[in-house]
């Protein structure tokens, strides 16, 4: 399986998942209050996205794959790596989700998909560093900020409480 057969096989892995997710959290119990989002709003809300994104990179993998030659063994091997960690990655997510809460875990999430990203990317002899002092700072920003704004946004302005760390 080359890089691109790759990106295609995972990005439409994680389109189904994402459908499986938004059907599954349809079957949540509802909210007793009316002026509240459902339980399964943010679930939902948070499939729709990954899907979406998914879809976006599906589409442009296709369109790619009609002008890309086949890629080498060793990209190829990487780019199939790098998935199956990913994979890892969101079943960590998952599984410290309800003990570290959103913030927390959110955040280490970003960290981690980042760092294994830039690994996945890396020249195989690349003796420079993977981040610079930059980078680093960007990444702290948006591994703070997005899921600080997410949290905000659903505590305060929809009222939907999400997990904090026990």
């Amino acid at each position: 399986m080359n890089g691109s057969t790759g990106s295609i096989a995972f990005n439409a892995l994680l389109l189904l998942g994402a459908l499986a997710a938004f059907f599954a959290a349809s079957g949540l119990p509802s909210g007793n209050a009316p002026e509240t989002l459902p339980p399964a709003a943010l679930p939902q809300a948070v499939a729709v996205l990954v899907g979406a994104l998914a879809a976006l990179c599906l589409v442009r993998e296709l369109r790619a794959w009609r002008y890309r030659r086949a890629a080498t063994k060793v990209a190829g091997r990487r780019s199939a790596t790098a998935g199956v960690a990913l994979m890892a990655l969101m079943a960590a997510y998952a599984a410290a989700f309800e003990t570290l809460g959103y913030l927390l875990s959110t955040m280490g999430f970003i960290v981690a998909c980042v760092v294994m990203l830039g690994f996945a990317s890396r020249a195989r002899n690349d003796d420079e560093a993977i981040f610079s002092t930059r980078s680093l700072v960007t990444l702290a920003i948006i591994a703070i900020g997005v899921p600080v704004a997410v949290y905000c946004a659903f505590t305060w302005g929809f009222e939907v409480p999400l997990p904090t760390l026990r």
